[in-house]
């Protein structure tokens, strides 16, 4: 029955769509013509009755405005205005016998012409405004249109307009008070006589008449009617009688925004047809026409029910006819469909058996052949699904054998690795664990209540919020998590295991299971918690070790700082008494007024060669001691190796010539490296130097500088002296190290190496040496490479040229509390200038003489008994008086760390001792001239 139920509806369907229904399709194509053509048809017809009665309505009118103007024209008419005007002119009251007469006669003849005719009354005026002639004597006979009661009625309106104009006028229909307020259309001309309006003839129409023409409706059928209104103010005054509102005519108003869209467009001047609502929102068909004579909108028009009633008629006899095909069709499906459905059943019925098991259910081979064909299939289709379904057991069987084994492998597995799994669905809270999580929980499989709930009461209480929130978290973020934590067993023993998981969602986001895995790690913990144990220990004595070492390097800190100032208080002792060994040495040489003798000059070379020897001394173990400290200060540069060997070998050309040694430059090109140019330049004399002094009578130095590796240049200077031994290599550049055996009688220290090696690493750069007994040795030197920059020549000047002519106004203040540099000083200046030198021996003495005798040029002692040279220097930059004379410090203290230090407290220049004679007087040449 069900499949019947559903083969047989979509049997009928077939029949009816095959069958009736195209018939209706075309049934209903052809209502739509009828209707299309029918409506097409009604409105042409309401059209021409439109245009017909606006024609009738125009003629009418037409008419009336002739019978004024005939009138205007009879004589009578200008007679009786003025026998009327003459009266009220001597002032004959309208009630007298003599008017009355004169009045009557008038009056009857006008009835006797109008008798039967479309008016309601006459009436004349002067035009003054006077009502002098009225048929009907109504109360506006006599009155006054201009200052009487009536003057703001339409007929007084259209009196004046008349007169104004020249021309007719026609009012629309308003209440008029005369005619006991009954609605009036008046026509109104001007008379004229000899040229000259005398008055006015007002013809009152009547209306019975006028709308008598209108409300004819031969041909509009039972419904039809003609709809006359006019605009009155913001309403429409409705002028003709209305099927659907009784005595409507003059009386019914309806404001303007609420009338019918068809009688809205005709009082605007609208001229259209079609299927619209009336003024009783009925559904009509109609025409609608402004009539301009009366200022009139017009509507014809008939219900859409009766203009449409033979359309109505068709489409009920198509449905009747179209239904009663339905019905047979559907009898004919009916049992059409009973004939199949049987071998249809047949089938559903063996379909049923087999699903429900019954594999050896077959069908029937009844019914047409295609029906038997099916059979036949299906039979086939059921033998081949029983050889399959056997077929399928067979193999589910050993399935299932199959994953017997991979559990009892993946159990066996999990508790070598001490890993389980286990899996939460959380819509019903089953929570499912592998063998293994129950072995490490040491829970009985068969006691645990397998929830959430319960796994949590296995946790230990310190970790159990940790773990849930962690849970909690990953729900709600959708991210797998991981977590270590405790369990507490039963006899209160704890295992640690690592917890992983992730959770699954739907396509809502609402999480549906949880699946994850935990391991035993308590081993891995317990060899964790005692490595932790054991680094923390190391740690502490990390930390001892450290303080230890710390506390050493504070030691080796003051060590050093120490040693720095132990080398800087040495150099000032030093240097202070060499100022005076070398000045004055320097003064005897350039000494012109008292000369001394050649013996005396070779002297005076030995002291000053002698001086210069030791005061290289100083500065080297300077630099040596400020590399090892770690305060040496490089000025890295572009610096063209060319040009400051040739400066080099014009220092020491002179060292040359005794010995006849040759010096060989070799360069290919240019060479640019990054040095500091001053440190780069010790280093090649120190090289150079000791290539000469170390070098044989009539021997060579040879100097080559190319690049080498990528991004390297070498600088080497090889000799043709003895050699060194290989047993001595490695003693070449340690501090104080000097091959007495090889170098006996030849002056040295054994610093200048081992400060070119110290200083060459400084700049990134490496030092090394080859060397052959009997052949002879070659330095070398590799720094980084540099673009070419080129270096401008300074200007030198010899002890002669500062000779310098100063106005004997020039001043010069020394302070100064050694008198043997004092002593010099006075020397320099008395020999080689014409300044007036003034000394003084303390900062607070100089302070007063430079205020009370500000001097050109103040030279200040750093180290001064009481006030230093800094606090001086600050004094005399805060006096107004002394604020801007150039102050030259002259110390001792020739550490770079000086020298920056006195420069950055204000010092015009920082010379230090002792001094080089020739850079003061070129300075003091700068300062004063």
């Amino acid at each position: 029955m069900m499949a019947c139920g559903k083969i047989i509806p979509r049997l009928m369907l077939g029949f009816l769509l095959l069958s009736p229904l195209p018939l209706a399709g075309l049934a209903w194509l052809y209502v739509q013509a009828f209707e299309r053509t029918l409506q097409q048809s009604e409105q042409e017809n309401l059209s021409s009755f439109a245009d017909k009665k606006a024609d009738q309505i125009d003629a009418y009118i037409n008419e009336r405005m002739a019978d004024v103007r005939l009138l205007t024209q009879l004589f009578v008419a200008f007679d009786a205005l003025q026998a009327h005007s003459i009266l009220l002119a001597n002032q004959e009251d309208p009630g007298s016998l003599r008017y009355r007469a004169e009045n009557g006669v008038y009056s009857h003849f006008f009835r006797t012409l109008f008798e039967g005719s479309h008016y309601y009354d006459l009436l004349l005026t002067d035009t003054a405004g006077n009502v002098v002639l009225s048929i009907l004597h109504e109360p506006d006979f006599g009155s006054n249109l201009n200052t009487g009661p009536y003057r703001e009625t339409a007929l007084a309106n259209a009196h004046r307009e008349a007169i104004a104009l020249l021309d007719i006028q026609i009012t629309q229909a308003h209440s008029y008070a005369p005619s006991a307020g009954k609605p009036a259309i008046f026509i109104v001309a001007p008379l004229f006589k000899a040229g000259k309006v005398i008055g006015t003839l007002a013809l009152q129409m009547d209306l019975d008449k006028l709308t008598a023409v209108t409300s004819d409706t031969t041909g509009l059928g039972k419904t039809g009617e003609t709809v006359l209104a006019q605009l009155d103010g913001d309403e429409a005054l409705y002028v003709g009688a209305l099927r659907h509102i009784p005595d409507a005519a003059f009386h019914y108003r309806v404001p303007l925004d609420k009338v019918a869209k068809p009688m809205q467009s005709a009082l605007s001047g609208g001229h259209d047809q079609g299927i619209t609502r009336d003024y009783a929102d009925v559904e009509v068909i109609g025409a609608w026409r402004y009539l301009p004579a009366l200022r009139w909108g017009m509507v014809v028009k008939m219900d859409a029910v009766e203009a449409f009633a033979p359309l109505y008629r068709l489409q009920t006899i198509s449905l009747i006819a179209l239904g009663f095909l339905l019905l047979v069709a559907g009898i004919v499906a009916l049992l059409f469909g009973r004939t199949l459905v049987a071998p249809i059943r047949q089938l559903i019925t063996a379909t049923e058996r087999i699903a429900g098991g019954d594999l050896n259910r077959r069908v029937p081979l009844v019914g047409c052949d295609e029906f038997q064909q099916l059979a036949v299939s299906f039979n086939t289709m059921a033998e081949h699904l029983q050889f399959h379904y056997t077929d399928l057991e067979r193999q589910v069987e050993q399935r299932t054998t199959e994953i017997r084994l991979a559990m009892e492998q993946l159990n066996n597995a999990q508790h070598i690795a001490q890993v389980g799994s286990w899996e939460l669905n959380l819509s019903n809270s089953l929570l499912i664990w592998s063998d293994e999580i129950y072995h490490v929980f040491e829970i009985d499989k068969d006691q645990f209540g397998a929830t959430y709930e319960a796994f949590l009461n296995a946790i230990h209480p310190e970790d159990r919020d940790a773990v849930n929130e962690a849970y909690s978290r990953s729900l709600l973020t959708q991210d797998p998590y991981e977590i270590t934590h405790r369990l507490l067993m039963p006899d209160r023993r704890v295992k640690y295991v690592t917890e992983r998981c992730a959770s699954y969602f739907d396509t809502d986001g609402k999480p549906v299971r949880s699946v994850g895995t935990v391991q035993d790690v308590t081993e891995l913990k317990r060899t964790e918690l005692a490595l932790k144990h054991l680094n923390e220990e190391l740690e502490q004595r990390v930390q001892q070790r450290t303080e230890l070492l710390l506390k050493a390097k504070e030691e080796a800190d003051r060590a050093n700082n120490a040693k720095s100032e132990f080398l800087s208080r040495m150099s000032h002792e030093l240097r202070t008494p060499m100022n005076a060994i070398m000045g004055f040495a320097q003064l005897l040489e350039t000494d012109r007024e008292t000369p001394i003798t050649l013996d005396q000059a070779d002297n005076v070379r030995e002291i000053r060669h002698a001086g210069q020897h030791l005061l290289e001394l100083i500065n080297e173990v300077l630099d040596l001691a400020r590399i090892e400290t770690g305060r040496i200060e490089l000025s890295l540069e572009p610096v063209e190796v060319p040009l400051l060997i040739g400066e080099c070998m014009a220092l020491l050309q002179p060292l040359t010539l005794g010995r006849r040694i040759e010096l060989k430059l070799d360069i290919d090109g240019t060479g640019t490296v990054q040095a500091d140019r001053l440190r780069l330049r010790q280093i090649l004399l120190n090289l150079l130097s000791n290539a000469i002094k170390y070098n044989r009578d009539r021997g060579n130095v040879h100097i080559t500088c190319q690049p080498v590796a990528a991004g390297r240049i070498r600088i080497a200077v090889c000799d043709s002296g003895r050699g060194i031994a290989a047993d001595a290599m490695t003693r070449l550049f340690k501090p104080f190290e000097r091959i007495e055996s090889a170098y006996d009688g030849i002056e040295g220290t054994g610093i200048g190496l081992a400060l070119s090696k110290r200083l060459v690493e400084a700049m990134g750069g490496t030092i090394g040496v080859e060397s052959v007994v009997g052949v002879g040795s070659t330095f070398w030197v590799e720094l980084p490479a540099a673009e070419a920059k080129v270096y401008l020549p300074s200007d030198f000047c010899s002890t002669e040229d500062m000779q310098n002519t100063y106005a004997t106004a020039r001043t010069l203040l020394y302070i100064e509390d050694n008198p043997a540099n004092l002593r010099l000083i006075q020397k320099i200046i008395s020999t080689h200038t014409h300044l007036l030198l003034l000394d003084a021996r303390t900062a607070e003495q100089g302070l007063d003489i430079a205020t009370a005798h500000p001097p050109d040029l103040i030279l200040l002692d750093i180290n001064l008994p009481g006030m230093n040279g800094f606090e001086a220097l600050r004094h005399l930059q805060d006096n107004p008086v002394t604020c801007a004379i150039p102050v030259i410090a002259i110390s001792a203290n020739a550490m770079e760390r000086d020298v920056k230090k006195g420069l950055a407290a204000g010092f015009t220049e920082y010379l230090t001792k002792p001094l080089d004679v020739p850079r003061l007087l070129a300075l003091l040449d700068t300062l004063l001239k």
